[in-house]
């Protein structure tokens, strides 16, 4: 859906064509396996979720940068990668 000229906005995206650009914001990876940690009872969907959107969004554009506004992971533990990171990697 253009929101003013050359600026799309494409599921949680914002795509500049000018530019051929893709700003996404705060997806919190992570943010379950914290509060799982932290007592909380949450099931984990959200990085499936993650996924398929970015999927979704990469299948309609084709963007030479990504730009992520705000929080891309909810917290890092250091070098330790975590299952949920090897699970978001594509390779």
């Amino acid at each position: 859906m253009e929101i003013y000229k050359d600026i799309d906005i494409v599921d949680l995206g914002l795509y500049i064509k000018k530019c051929k650009c893709l700003i996404i914001s705060d997806l919190q990876i992570g943010l379950e396996e914290n509060l799982t940690k932290n007592g909380f009872l949450v099931p984990k969907r959200q990085l499936n979720l993650i996924k398929n959107r970015l999927e979704k969004i990469f299948k309609i554009v084709k963007p030479d940068t990504v730009i992520v506004n705000g929080d891309l992971k909810h917290e890092f533990w250091g070098d330790k990668q975590t299952g949920m990171e090897r699970n978001f990697r594509s390779d």
